[in-house]
């Protein structure tokens, strides 16, 4: 969800379930800041939700538009 005209912060619970493998599960949050209309900058944090020891993860990341298609 957008907060203003550059922050937006997001969050998610997902996880997998096949048969034959323990299934997954984790909690993501993540925040994102439009630098201009053509680069946005994210980064977050992720938690395994299984049970035993926690993994967390972190990421970031952008999204450039390098041309306007249509």
């Amino acid at each position: 969800t957008s907060l203003d005209e550059r922050w937006g912060v997001g969050g998610e619970v997902s996880g997998t379930n096949q048969r034959g493998v323990d299934a997954t599960r984790q909690l993501l949050v993540s925040t994102s800041y439009n630098v201009s209309k053509r680069l946005v900058l994210d980064a977050g944090l992720a938690r395994s939700l299984r049970a035993g020891a926690a993994q967390w993860s972190a990421f970031t990341g952008f999204t450039w538009t390098a041309t306007r298609l249509f």
